[in-house]
């Protein structure tokens, strides 16, 4: 986990350090809303458990650098709730298993569009995910199952958005490329996170 820390760290710094080295403007601000998450493989059609998202809240900051022309390199810091809800049916009863997974989360994406000015853009990139808990809320009982999961993830970001003068909104899709159990059993199927988000941010810019 301290290796986890400490790489995205040195990932973060050396493109914040080099920003100012060639970047000919810089846009920076601070998003945050809603997100819905699940994870693969979790229901069991079979043993009567189905699943549903759970929703959650993303928040954070970003700073993104202008490269060349309409293209920019945008490295963020997100705190991210995520996880699954899996529901127990049995006849006219049934039960719930909440697994709440939060996430520590260092996307560095290719922003295309045009920095700081109104208008459309495009966002594709990596996002390393480090665990900050993971929580197993069942039958009215919590356990914390924060040993069982791997604790640094990637994904791949998806999404687009719409920039204003100081305020833009933006959807992406993050696709888990890891599976999250950190010893699963032979033959079981992988665990991989997927999330849609709903970003709402204020920015500015500066050359």
């Amino acid at each position: 986990m301290r290796k986890s820390f400490v790489f995205v760290g040195l990932v973060a710094a050396v493109l914040m350090g080099a920003a100012p080295a060639f970047a000919q403007k810089i846009d920076f601000g601070a998003k945050v809303g809603p997100q819905w998450s699940t994870v693969t493989h979790f229901e069991d059609n079979s043993a009567g458990v189905t699943t549903e998202m759970r929703t959650g809240l993303a928040v954070g900051g970003f700073v993104a650098f202008k490269v060349a022309k309409k293209v920019e390199i945008q490295p963020e810091v997100l705190y991210s709730q995520e996880g699954v809800t899996g529901k127990f049916s049995s006849g006219s009863s049934s039960i719930e298993e909440k697994l709440k997974a939060d996430f520590i989360r260092i996307p560095v994406l290719i922003r295309l569009g045009d920095i700081g000015k109104p208008g459309i853009y495009g966002l594709f990139g990596p996002s390393f995910g480090i665990v900050a808990s993971a929580k197993d809320e069942f039958d009215g009982v919590t356990t914390d199952f924060k040993d069982e999961v791997k604790g640094f993830e990637t994904s791949l970001i998806f999404g687009g958005g719409y920039s204003m003068k100081h305020a833009l909104i933006e959807a992406r899709y993050q696709l888990g490329l890891q599976d999250l159990a950190k010893n699963p059993d032979p033959g079981e199927s992988t665990h991989k996170g997927r999330t849609f988000m709903l970003l709402f941010g204020v920015h500015g810019s500066k050359k």
